[in-house]
């Protein structure tokens, strides 16, 4: 009987590859964390400032929360002064094989 050999994964690359990704999901959520600190959506729902709702609605703490939206704030000066855009060319996650489309819109990545 033929025996296979088990599949070697390389560690490193997928925790990088991980984290590349986890970074751009973290900076989409503070630019849409700082949209919603403008929209003052928070306010109406009778909280006492963005952060807060946040804590309770995206199970949070303080310090992720404010973080969130001091990038989401400072988001365009960061890109500006040479820290990566994130979003834009984000690196799929292992095992995501799904189609995607070039930001361009033509064909799949």
């Amino acid at each position: 009987m033929l025996e296979m050999a088990p599949e070697v994964v390389d560690k490193g690359f997928l925790l990088t590859s991980l984290r590349h990704f986890i970074d751009g999901l973290e900076l989409d959520f503070a630019r849409y964390a700082a949209e919603f600190d403008q929209s003052k959506q928070w306010d109406e729902e009778g909280f006492n400032n963005p952060a807060d709702w946040m804590r309770f609605n995206c199970h949070m703490n303080s310090q992720a929360a404010w973080n969130a939206l001091g990038v989401g704030e400072h988001e365009a000066k960061l890109t500006e002064h040479g820290c990566p855009a994130g979003g834009r060319d984000r690196v799929r996650p292992p095992g995501d094989h799904g189609s995607h489309r070039r930001p361009d819109g033509q064909g799949l990545r």
